[in-house]
């Protein structure tokens, strides 16, 4: 199996280009970056965020909803990483 990593910023948008996309910056942020990382996500492709507070985690899931339905993948101490599939 072969992987392909490619590093993008919000100045180089692909939308539904990757297969997974991961984030790991704080809350607000990452709900600022909610249709853009979303967006970033192919189609049945997953989505991880960290860095966030256990207690933000509500707000970081609502954000997201419109585009993917977020769960609790890990938790560590008040630290948690969501974890959610694009729907097709």
């Amino acid at each position: 199996n072969q992987v392909e990593v490619t590093w993008l910023t919000a100045d180089d948008p692909q939308p539904g280009a990757a297969d997974l996309v991961v984030a790991n910056i704080l809350s607000h942020p990452l709900i600022l970056l909610a249709p853009y990382l979303s967006n970033a996500v192919r189609p049945g492709g997953r989505l991880a965020l960290s860095g966030i507070l256990a207690g933000q985690a509500d707000e970081v899931v609502r954000a997201y909803a419109p585009w993917i339905a977020l769960t609790v993948a890990a938790r560590d101490e008040d630290w948690v990483c969501l974890s959610g599939l694009r729907g097709r």
